[in-house]
């Protein structure tokens, strides 16, 4: 009826009755669209009454990665791969997150780790997440047909295009580089 105030109210009191009814996090974060620090604070009240909710966990990860708290996000997904550890979306979120926002070895191998798991996946982000990794190792020779292969899938994508014209670079294939990266822009 377009009265989001009291559609709160009313999740609001369900959630007294039933603090572990997930809908109600979910629509309640939905209600707060355009504020990330509501939504952080419902995702993080779901968890304190649902600690394993993978859901929960990997709807924060994302709202912190939304709000710019990229070490935030790094521990919600943490959080979401202890409670569900063969999680490929989650998986694929911590991968991208520690390949995108950490230059230590340490967590560039984590990442490695979580994302040798697509290697044979068609889902283009997954593909793309993995030759990625493979590019900030400096493993140019394995980055690129991963990256293409993510391309092929998904060339509407501007950021697969962008991975590839880098990889390109890095492989000194400059032409194909250019032409990536220029439809990227």
């Amino acid at each position: 009826a377009g009265n989001a105030g009291a559609g709160k109210e009313m999740i609001e009191t369900a959630l007294q009755s039933d603090a572990e009814w997930l809908p109600g996090y979910t629509t309640l974060a939905g209600l707060q669209s355009g504020d990330l620090g509501a939504q952080i604070g419902t995702y993080r009240r779901g968890l304190e009454a649902m600690p394993g909710s993978q859901e929960l966990a990997l709807l924060l990860g994302t709202a912190y990665e939304k709000n710019g708290q990229i070490e935030d996000a790094i521990a919600a997904y943490d959080e979401a791969l202890l409670a569900k550890p063969d999680s490929p979306a989650v998986a694929n979120n911590l991968a991208s997150l520690l390949a995108d926002y950490r230059t230590d070895t340490d967590s560039l191998r984590r990442a490695l780790g979580l994302a040798e798991q697509f290697r044979t996946s068609n889902n283009p982000a997954f593909l793309d997440t993995l030759g990625w990794v493979y590019y900030r190792l400096g493993d140019y020779k394995s980055a690129v047909p991963l990256l293409e292969k993510a391309v092929d899938a998904a060339p509407q994508i501007p950021v697969l295009r962008y991975h590839l014209g880098m990889a390109y670079i890095a492989a000194n294939k400059p032409v194909m580089a250019k032409e990536q990266l220029e439809i990227a822009l």
